[in-house]
């Protein structure tokens, strides 16, 4: 009973009990198809979503052993295993825009790219940021207004 109400109170004060010394929040990655959120740090909470798509971007906001409190790009939240997570970064399309050639809107346009599309992230500078689409098999640079997970 000690050991829920202890617990409980790392999950509302989303308070940092992990080894990881990150910084909170920080970006990462989910790193396969199906993967379950739940209302708490443990397999016995429910779950409240899954998520169906390698390589989605999330931010990390809370850390409770080997469990992270993810937020999505629409404010969902809940937590998943870290063995569910990867560093590798990436990043979501927010809405329709254009890939470049260079780091400059004049620079030429390769390529229009569709709203939620994910992207490998290779790098950024102020205004801009290097993607990779392997589907495509294109890479380019996007405006970072246009990203999440950045």
């Amino acid at each position: 009973m000690f050991r829920t109400i202890v617990l409980m109170l790392f999950i509302i004060w989303g308070v940092k009990a992990s080894d990881d010394r990150l910084p909170l929040p920080r970006f990462a990655t989910l790193k396969t198809d199906l993967i379950n959120l739940r209302v708490g740090p443990g397999e016995n909470f429910p779950i409240t979503d899954v998520y169906k798509k390698k390589n989605f971007p999330i931010q990390i906001v809370a850390e409770f052993q080997d469990w992270r409190k993810i937020k999505d790009f629409e404010e969902t939240t809940g937590w998943v295993h870290k063995s569910m997570l990867k560093g590798k970064r990436f990043c979501l399309i927010l809405k329709p825009t254009f890939l470049f050639k260079k780091p400059l809107e004049d620079s030429g346009k390769k390529a229009k790219i569709h709203q939620h599309v994910v992207a490998e992230l290779k790098g950024c500078n102020q205004n801009f940021c290097r993607l990779v689409f392997s589907d495509m098999k294109m890479e380019g640079w996007v405006l970072k207004s246009t990203l999440w997970g950045v």
